[in-house]
């Protein structure tokens, strides 16, 4: 505070319309940051006819307008460092596209009946299993009774069972209903020679 208003201060009443418009211009003009702007020819009147329709003072107009553009300027940035981030991968964009491309101009040469074509659909529907027994939560304890159940009707051999299903235990089984398709298709074919397991266990 400059001395001057101190002295000024110290004989004024407390309370007295003086004082406090004093205070008042204190807190308003010393205690904000300013910035004195040049501003070219003509953008003064602009400025005022946007501030007036927008129903504010032109210092509020400058300052709404300086916010928006700091935001843009912070999009701008998080966008980019997001770029550089996936730089490799975006880059990697053309090259697997190519890739693409190139498996698809085989494919066109290769017939539906072709070997190769049962190969890409075998290892496609080999994934999409191995996946689905993946998210399979265990059999409950109701179920392996069940299997044990079917096990002991059908007489069938729990060991070769167990290394068909590719498990260790009746509890670690977790496709139940494979596990009693599989009991049953012996019972009804009367025999114990197991067909080949899935190539996805």
């Amino acid at each position: 505070m400059p001395l001057w208003l101190r002295v000024v201060k110290c004989f004024m009443p407390k309370g007295s319309k003086v004082a406090s418009k004093t205070k008042r211009a204190v807190d308003s003009i010393h205690d904000r940051d300013r910035i004195i702007v040049r501003l070219p020819d003509g953008m003064r009147d602009q400025l005022g006819n946007l501030a007036e329709a927008n129903g504010r003072s032109m210092t509020a107009e400058v300052v709404a307008a300086i916010e928006r553009h700091l935001k843009s300027v912070d999009r701008v940035t998080q966008i980019w460092e997001t770029l550089k981030k996936y730089e490799q991968d975006i880059e990697d964009i053309s090259l697997i596209r190519q890739a693409v491309l190139n498996l698809e101009g085989a494919m066109g040469n290769v017939g539906e009946d072709s070997e190769f074509y049962g190969i890409l659909r075998r290892n496609f529907d080999m994934r999409r299993e191995a996946e689905r027994m993946a998210k399979l939560p265990t059999i409950t304890a109701e179920q392996v009774a069940h299997i044990r159940a079917l096990i002991k009707e059908t007489g069938a051999p729990e060991e070769k069972l167990l290394k068909y299903l590719k498990v260790s235990s009746i509890e670690e089984i977790k496709d139940f209903e494979q596990a009693v398709t599989t009991l049953k298709r012996w019972r009804v074919a009367g025999s114990y020679m197991l067909p080949k397991a899935p190539p996805w266990r």
